[in-house]
């Protein structure tokens, strides 16, 4: 579960957050919808402890991971977050910059979870190839591989879709859908399309400055 307790934040006199509140409940399927600068990408920024905030608090189970005065490194909180751009590593090859969560583990559940996400995203083939290479839809495939490979308890994703073509679309909301479904994950999509996951969310809310309304 995670819980929002009249969150702000505020960019100079911009305040984006104001005293917002919201549970996404554990295993639960939120998607957000809204305008450019209306706080989408801030609201899952400061959930993954990459933005601080001015006041209130974020619990993550149970835990305390964010008050004005202090947050919990965005590495502890069992989050995958797959950005708006890929922002994958140029100095790194695909396999690599896929792999960077799972250095630390057995090099045979590194290859086998590689073998398997490299399958369901079609992208065995851009394994050697540097990030300079691949067209957009390409990297925006290599970053959600990179996030779905540490199996995250949370998953927050901020426009996937984007330099996708129709059947890519489908093929990348299956596989967070699958994802979703085989390890109970709470997931939160931040889109300007609702209709994108119309018929997979519970409930499409519409995210404003004011809060989910």
């Amino acid at each position: 579960m995670i819980d929002l307790q009249n969150v702000t934040k505020a960019y100079g006199d911009l305040v984006v957050l104001d005293r917002f509140c919201h549970i996404f409940t554990s295993s639960s399927f939120t998607a957000i919808q809204g305008p450019s600068g209306s706080g989408k990408t801030t609201l899952l920024q400061v959930i993954a402890g990459l933005l601080p905030i001015e006041d209130g608090r974020i619990i993550i189970d149970d835990r305390v991971t964010n008050t004005r005065d202090q947050a919990l490194h965005p590495a502890l909180r069992q989050l995958g977050f797959v950005f708006q751009f890929p922002a994958l590593w140029p100095h790194l090859t695909v396999r690599q910059n896929i792999l960077y969560g799972l250095m630390r583990q057995p090099r045979t559940l590194q290859e086998e979870r590689l073998e398997e996400i490299s399958a369901s995203l079609a992208i065995a083939d851009l394994l050697p190839k540097r990030p300079s290479e691949l067209s957009g839809g390409q990297a925006r495939r290599v970053s959600l591989a990179r996030t779905l490979i540490t199996r995250p308890r949370y998953l927050l994703l901020d426009e996937p879709l984007n330099n996708l073509d129709a059947r890519l679309k489908d093929q990348v909301l299956a596989i967070v859908a699958d994802y979703w479904h085989k390890h109970q994950a709470t997931v939160i999509w931040v889109t300007h399309d609702p209709g994108e996951v119309s018929g997979l969310s519970p409930a499409v809310r519409t995210f404003s400055p004011s809060g989910l309304v």
